[in-house]
């Protein structure tokens, strides 16, 4: 049976989060961002959350939200469904939330390691994310 479930992060940077999914395949058209937006999932489950792709992209079970909290760190809210079917399918991932937090977790080395003045890449290996720094 399909639930809407929340996967907890370490991710507070409202931009990287956007990135990561942009580099995942969600195009930027439907990423939401606000204070108070309603997440659909599936049945009569809904939350507010502050950045919302609807399911329509990915036409699964529910839309996938970010939810901040006063810590300032989002968590993540995900039909369990859809994280390991048609939104990771979608994606071309696995599991989506784990690759949301490997992508955030890389574009944020990316940005530290070229404030030190070197050239950065992000190559995909298999399921893994390799982040090279030469300089």
């Amino acid at each position: 049976m399909s639930a809407l479930v929340t996967c907890t992060t370490n991710m507070k940077d409202e931009k990287s989060i956007v990135n990561a999914l942009v580099r995942m395949g969600v195009p930027k058209s439907e990423i939401e961002t606000g204070d108070s937006i309603k997440l659909n999932g599936y049945g009569k489950q809904t939350a507010d959350v502050n950045i919302c792709v609807r399911k329509s992209f990915h036409g699964g079970y529910s839309d996938v939200g970010f939810t901040r909290k006063p810590s300032g760190v989002y968590d993540i809210m995900v039909d369990d469904m859809d994280d390991v079917g048609r939104l990771a399918v979608r994606c071309g991932v696995k599991n989506f939330s784990s690759s949301v937090k490997q992508w955030y977790s890389a574009l944020k080395t990316k940005k530290a390691l070229k404030n030190q003045g070197l050239s950065v890449k992000i190559n995909r290996d298999q399921d893994k994310l390799v982040v090279v720094g030469v300089g």
